[in-house]
C-alpha cells in the first residue's frame, strides 16, 4: 500500500551522501539543498569529515601535562594545550608550570612586617596593609584586651560613662549603662543573685508559703495558701506509693470497691442477635437507637439476604431491581428499597424515579422519588454520615442545593433521613406521617431554607422571586380548596 501523501507529491529517489541509502524527498527539498541525507546522525557524521566546505583542518598536538595526542584547530593560539580541565589543574599545582608563585607576572613582592604584639616579622602583600597587623588571632585578641590598645575603655570615642549601682541582694557594687538603670527599678550582679532576690519577701509579687509535711514520707514542703488539695506530695513517687497503699486499704471493704468499678465501666445490655440467637453485650445508646442488633458481620449480611427476599416477594419491587441491574444502571439502595416498601404498603402517591439514564430529570438533577398526582412534590433519602464525608461542604450544602434547584422549577423537596428517621423502632408510622403531612400542606423547612439562601447566594433577587411565586401557588391552592 502507498501512502496517501505520495498520491498527491511525485517524490525524488536519492542516495544519502554520507552512508549511501535510498530516500525519497520533496522536489522544493531537492531544489534549495544541495546535500541530502537520511537522518540527523548520518548529517552530523558527514560535518565532521573533509566533505564539508567549512570544515578546517585539525593539528596533532600532545598535552603538556599527561603527553596524550590531541587535535586542535589552528586558530588556537594558546601556548599550553590539555586534553582537559583536570590536567590543566594538576600543571598549575605542579613544578612543570613556569608561572607558579612567585615567577608569576601578576605576583608582586611581598612586605615584611612586625606584628603590633608580639614583635614578630610577618610577610604581607601590599593590598593587605593597613595601621595594624598580626600574626594571628590569638595575638589580636591579647592585644585589645592589653592596654597597648589606644581605643580601650574611656579613651574609645564610643565608650558610654557607667554609672556605679549596688545589687539589690549581695549589696555588691556594679558598673551599668544609665539606659538599663532607667529600664528596671531593681539590678542584680548575676542571675542567681535576681532568683534568689525573687524567692524572698523584698519581691512585691511574692506571697508568703505554708509549710508542710509530705503525706507518704514526712519531708517538709512549702505550698502555695489558695492550693486546696486534702493530700500533699513532694514529688510523684511519693504519690505513687501512698496512692497503691491508700487503694489496697479503701478495696478492703466491698461497698467501696463495688461503687468504684460501677463508675469506670460501662453496663452493657445483653439481648439476642437476629439471626444467629447468640447472647451479645450491646451499649446502652446502640440499643436505643437501633432495631437490629448483630454478632458480626457475617450474621448481618445473611439477614440482610433474608430481608431482600421478603422484599421480593412484592413483584413491583422485583421488577425495579432486575431491569435496572440488567440494563447496568443505577439499582436502588437498601435504604430507598425500605421506603419504597412503606409507599406500597400504605398506597401513598409516589414512585420510584432514582435510576441512571431512565431517571426522570428536574432542573437538571434526577430526585429519588416523585409525585404521581403531579402535586410537583419529591422526596430525597440520604444518610448524614455518607453525605458530610462525600459532598464538598456536608450535609447542609447538599440540602441547600437541592432546595436551589428544584424551588426554582416549584417543587417542594421532603428529606428522610437514615440516622434520624429509618433507624427508628417506629419507623414505618413515622414515615408514612411524614410523608401525609408533605401531601397535604406546607413543608415547613422549605422555608427555613428559601432565609438562608437569601444570606448565602449572591443572586438575592432571584431567590426573592422565587419565594414570592412559591406562596402565591400555596395561597391559589387554598382558594380552590374553600
Amino acid at each position: 500500500m502507498m501512502d496517501k501523501r505520495k498520491r498527491y507529491i511525485q517524490y525524488i529517489i536519492l542516495n544519502c551522501d554520507y552512508c549511501r541509502k535510498k530516500i525519497e524527498i520533496r522536489p522544493k527539498a531537492f531544489k534549495e539543498l544541495e546535500h541530502h541525507f537520511c537522518n540527523r546522525k548520518c548529517y552530523w557524521n558527514w560535518c565532521r569529515k573533509e566533505n564539508h566546505p567549512n570544515f578546517i583542518k585539525r593539528i596533532i598536538v600532545s598535552c603538556d601535562y599527561c603527553g596524550k595526542k590531541i587535535k586542535i584547530t589552528p586558530n588556537n593560539k594558546s601556548k599550553y594545550h590539555f586534553c582537559n580541565r583536570n590536567c590543566r589543574t594538576k600543571w598549575q599545582r605542579s613544578e612543570k608550570n613556569p608561572y607558579k608563585g612567585k615567577n608569576s607576572p601578576y605576583c608582586k613582592p611581598c612586605i615584611t612586617v612586625s606584628c603590633d604584639y608580639c614583635g614578630k616579622k610577618i610577610e604581607i602583600r601590599p593590598s593587605n596593609k593597613s595601621k595594624r597587623h598580626f600574626c594571628n588571632q590569638l595575638c589580636y585578641w591579647n592585644w585589645k584586651g592589653s592596654n597597648q590598645n589606644p581605643m580601650k575603655g574611656i579613651q574609645d570615642s564610643r565608650y558610654i560613662k557607667r554609672i556605679t549601682v549596688s545589687c539589690d541582694y549581695c549589696r555588691k557594687k556594679i558598673e551599668i549603662i544609665p539606659r538599663n538603670v532607667m529600664k528596671s527599678a531593681h539590678h542584680f550582679c548575676s542571675s542567681k543573685c535576681s532568683s534568689n532576690w525573687h524567692k524572698k519577701e523584698n519581691n512585691p509579687n511574692f506571697i508568703q508559703r505554708i509549710i508542710l509535711n509530705c503525706d507518704y514520707c514526712g519531708k517538709e514542703i512549702e505550698i502555695m495558701p489558695g492550693n486546696r488539695s486534702k493530700h500533699h506530695f513532694c514529688n510523684r513517687k511519693c504519690y505513687g506509693f501512698w496512692k497503691s497503699l491508700y487503694m489496697k486499704k479503701l478495696f478492703k471493704n466491698k461497698k467501696i470497691r463495688d461503687a468504684y468499678f460501677k463508675k469506670i465501666s460501662i453496663q452493657y445490655i445483653i439481648t439476642f442477635c437476629d439471626y444467629c440467637n447468640k447472647e451479645i453485650k450491646v451499649h446502652p445508646k446502640a440499643f436505643k437507637e437501633l432495631e437490629h442488633h448483630f454478632c458480626n458481620q457475617l450474621c448481618y449480611g445473611l439477614w440482610m439476604s433474608l430481608y431482600m427476599k421478603k422484599l421480593f416477594k412484592n413483584k413491583e419491587i422485583k421488577e425495579i431491581f432486575i431491569n435496572t441491574m440488567a440494563s447496568g444502571q443505577k439499582h436502588p439502595s437498601n435504604l430507598e428499597l425500605t421506603l419504597l416498601s412503606v409507599i406500597e404498603e400504605y398506597n401513598l402517591p409516589f414512585k420510584f424515579t432514582g435510576f441512571g439514564k431512565r431517571g426522570e430529570r428536574v432542573a437538571g438533577l434526577k430526585p429519588d422519588f416523585t409525585d404521581t398526582l403531579e402535586l410537583k412534590k419529591l422526596i430525597e433519602v440520604y444518610s448524614i454520615v455518607d453525605k458530610n464525608n462525600r459532598y464538598r461542604g456536608g450535609i447542609n450544602r447538599y440540602r441547600r442545593d437541592r432546595f436551589f434547584h428544584f424551588g426554582r422549577c416549584g417543587y417542594d423537596v421532603l428529606f428522610i433521613t437514615l440516622e434520624n428517621d429509618i433507624l427508628r423502632k417506629d419507623c414505618k408510622k413515622h414515615c408514612v406521617q411524614l410523608i401525609k403531612i408533605f401531601e397535604k400542606g406546607l413543608n415547613n423547612t422549605r422555608i427555613e431554607w428559601f432565609v438562608k439562601l437569601i444570606f448565602n447566594y449572591n443572586h438575592l433577587w432571584y431567590c426573592l422571586i422565587d419565594l414570592v411565586n412559591y406562596m402565591k401557588n400555596i395561597v391559589d391552592k387554598e382558594m380552590e380548596i374553600l
